[in-house]
């Protein structure tokens, strides 16, 4: 009755306020991928698996490849839903960071059809913002420093410190 395409699943869309200055798309970036794991009750470990993420959630996920200046694209096409290209001769360290980047895209800039990630943009606000939410989104803070920890490693390297005392 309300033309909604019962089949399709759509990712959360969250209404954001213009981004006026680099830190401003950094922290809501960072913001972003904070309540995004929050919802999907992904705790605080790091990510190796986007597509296990993305594929519940109702995407187009498609790997081709592209020109070595454009990382992934971001869709959202009336017909064929939301989607994300990624360039499929990417490391696929780059494909997993892509496809988080553009996850941002598709939570945060629905009212786009189209964004084409690429060197050349990567100081747009909207580039800044997402790259921010990929960083966060893969490796939260807390997690990698528990992750670092587990392993031994990023703790002072000595217990005890001593000053020289001019008494003795």
């Amino acid at each position: 009755l309300l033309g909604v395409d019962k089949d399709r699943v759509y990712p959360a869309a969250y209404p954001l306020p213009p981004v006026r200055a680099r830190w401003d798309a950094i922290r809501q970036g960072e913001r972003l991928a904070e309540l995004e794991r929050g919802r999907l009750k992904l705790g605080e470990s790091p990510i190796r698996d986007m597509m296990e993420i993305l594929e519940p959630q109702g995407l187009r996920l498609v790997e081709i490849s592209l020109p070595e200046n454009i990382s992934g694209i971001f869709l959202n096409d009336p017909q064929l839903g939301l989607s994300i290209i990624i360039n499929a001769a990417d490391h696929p360290r780059r494909q997993t960071f892509s496809y988080a980047h553009e996850y941002c895209h598709v939570l945060a800039d629905r009212d786009r059809t189209s964004l084409v990630s690429k060197a050349e943009n990567r100081e747009e606000l909207s580039e800044v913002r997402a790259n921010a939410f990929a960083a966060t989104f893969l490796m939260p803070e807390n997690g990698t420093r528990a992750f670092v920890q587990a392993m031994g490693k990023g703790e002072p390297s000595r217990s005890i410190l001593q000053a020289y005392d001019e008494a003795q």
